[in-house]
């Protein structure tokens, strides 16, 4: 999640946090740029980048990856100050609410 700014100037990245099996985050991208990328090519991306690193890791370790990715992902447009202080907080309590997710073991 980090280099997604690196990857693309116009994203901002905010709170985000990387799960077991899942990945919160709240990306946004400046408006004063006139052209910008879908969120689903940013996203593409992404999950390029991390299924190669994990490809490469896994030569490394002769380890043999299933499937990494799910197809879709989902996606909720910040609408004002209070949705975003609420997703802030979602994101933060994520991990602390793990133990009782349905893939928790």
């Amino acid at each position: 999640m980090v280099e997604l700014p690196t990857l693309y100037t116009m994203v901002e990245l905010d709170e985000y946090v990387v799960m077991p099996n899942h990945i919160h985050g709240i990306i946004g991208i400046k408006t004063t740029v006139k052209v910008a990328p879908t969120l689903g090519q940013i996203i593409g991306v992404y999950k390029s980048k991390v299924l190669h690193e994990c490809l490469e890791l896994a030569k490394i370790k002769e380890n043999i990856l299933g499937k990494l990715w799910q197809r879709n992902y989902y996606e909720h447009i910040v609408r004002d100050d209070n949705d975003l202080i609420r997703i802030r907080e979602y994101i933060r309590h994520n991990p602390i609410n793990w133990t009782r997710d349905k893939l928790f073991s």
